[in-house]
């Protein structure tokens, strides 16, 4: 079952901190797939808090509230990267605003790794540390 039907059921019981729970640990992975529809029915049942929860519940549901303000909000920042080994963008100073930000494009500000640069050598413990325990 997903967290936002466990919260859905512990609000039914009257366990509000474990509904608390649940909706906080739907948050992200709905924020992940998008979804704001599930979004909106974790705000609804989180302002429900707010209003029939106790001071520490309500101000909790208040905080979780203004995560997801932040999550939908259509002018939130947008993330770094949109996958693995795509381009990182380099704050160089040239850009004051998000737009301009936004206008410079990713081309000019890709880090590239430097030739030659490589993981740290030498010997490596990992495996020695794990025979040593395995031999105590």
């Amino acid at each position: 079952m997903s967290s936002v039907g466990r919260a859905r059921r512990s609000l039914s019981r009257g366990d509000i901190d474990g509904a608390l729970v649940d909706l906080w640990n739907a948050v992200e992975p709905l924020r992940l797939r998008g979804d704001r529809s599930g979004l909106e029915q974790v705000a609804r049942m989180a302002a429900s808090i707010v209003e029939n929860g106790d001071g520490s519940q309500s101000r909790e549901a208040t905080r979780l509230l203004d995560e997801i303000r932040r999550t939908v909000d259509p002018d939130a920042l947008r993330p770094a990267v949109t996958g693995v080994g795509a381009p990182v963008p380099v704050d160089d100073g040239r850009h004051d605003t998000a737009e301009e930000w936004d206008d410079a494009g990713w081309d000019d500000d890709v880090v590239e790794p430097e030739v030659g640069e490589e993981e740290a050598s030498g010997p490596r413990i990992g495996p020695l540390v794990w025979a040593l325990i395995v031999a105590a």
